[in-house]
């Protein structure tokens, strides 16, 4: 029996180490990909599925006034916990 997949929040997700990231725990983790660029970060998605991961984009810019919140809301009603957090923004 496999461990259960852990949730991982990452922010800057849609270019660069944030994206690397991503590719690198797309088989291990379930992730909640941040940043201001959506269709990056679709195209990200497509990429973690290709691996055979699970992703949700949430496109904010965590600058503004009460994102950090909406953003760890999204992730927790997605997949129902969130484990770690990658803070590249």
């Amino acid at each position: 029996m496999s461990a259960p997949r852990r949730t991982v929040w990452i922010t800057g997700a849609s270019s660069g180490i944030g994206a690397a990231t991503a590719r690198l725990l797309a088989g291990s983790s379930r992730l909640a990909l941040v940043a201001r660029r959506h269709e990056l970060l679709d195209e990200l998605v497509a990429a973690v599925a290709e691996q055979g991961g699970e992703a949700e984009a949430i496109a904010l810019d965590l600058c503004a006034d009460g994102a950090p919140e909406r953003a760890v809301a999204a992730c927790v009603e997605r997949f129902g916990e969130l484990d770690a957090l990658v803070n590249n923004a």
